[in-house]
């Protein structure tokens, strides 16, 4: 016979596939998001979540500067988008733990 602080099984499958689904929309909603994050004012960058680069765009005073510092700033905004992407993951992920965490008192 359990003991009133063992948990039912059967609520444990419930979470489990509450979890479950709850990470699926997670993934499919970020999935479908874009970052975009700019450097120096001459690059600009679009990232997906996963932080592949979708696109780079330059302003039209790029042309005066060198290819190193044009790189620099490719790494520095893609760096930048990769974490705006990291934090809307962690945003979103965190309340999905909590929920389900069993030491959460609220």
């Amino acid at each position: 016979m359990p003991s009133d602080t063992t948990p039912d099984i059967q609520q444990l499958f419930q979470q489990t596939r509450a979890m479950q689904e709850g990470f699926s929309r997670l993934q499919q909603e970020l999935g479908n998001r874009t970052f975009e994050a700019s450097a120096g004012g001459l690059v600009t960058v679009v990232t997906d979540t996963s932080g592949s680069l979708l696109d780079v765009t330059f302003a039209s005073e790029a042309a005066d500067t060198s290819l190193d510092r044009l790189a620099e700033l490719i790494v520095s905004a893609a760096a930048d988008a990769g974490a705006a992407a990291r934090r809307a993951a962690e945003e979103r992920l965190t309340p999905l733990i909590k929920l389900f965490d069993p030491n959460n008192q609220s």
